[in-house]
């Protein structure tokens, strides 16, 4: 299961890596999918997979016009990135808070270990949540079922 206790799902893309060649770099602004009435706002990442190496390079580059969550009108995002197997968690990473903001930049890289007999399966799960002092954090949106072949 991708959600705590305290999450909720908005919306999602998940990122099958095996369709595409990522030997040269990948840059690509996507929505957040969600009911049409919400638009979630919108995340930025460059994709790098060198197969001698077994090295997926993801680069969270920004985040932009992400919806409000706090009662300011602001929030206080953060990126994960899980790398999934068959809907199995294989490894997780995440960006800084970037506080008081709906445009956060975080250009901040992050390597998973992948032999290219696994490239073809596994895929990535992308989550934007609003980090909460008191309380709960609350998920902003999330990506999935973005199929890097379209790219």
């Amino acid at each position: 299961k991708a959600f705590s206790k305290t999450s909720f799902q908005i919306g999602q893309i998940s990122i099958p890596l095996g369709k595409i060649d990522l030997a040269a770099t990948i840059e690509k602004t996507v929505n957040i999918e969600s009911p049409p009435e919400n638009r979630l706002g919108e995340v930025c990442l460059a994709l790098r997979y060198v197969p001698n190496k077994n090295k997926l390079s993801v680069v969270v580059m920004e985040c932009k016009n992400l919806k409000k969550m706090d009662v300011l009108g602001l929030s206080d995002p953060y990126v994960k990135i899980y790398l999934m197997l068959q809907n199995k968690r294989l490894e997780k990473k995440k960006t800084t808070i970037k506080m008081k903001t709906l445009n956060p930049y975080y250009n901040e890289s992050f390597s998973f270990d992948v032999t290219p007999e696994k490239m073809q399966r596994v895929h990535l799960h992308v989550t934007v949540s609003d980090y909460d002092r008191v309380g709960s954090n609350e998920r902003i949106g999330q990506v999935s079922d973005l199929y890097l072949v379209d790219l």
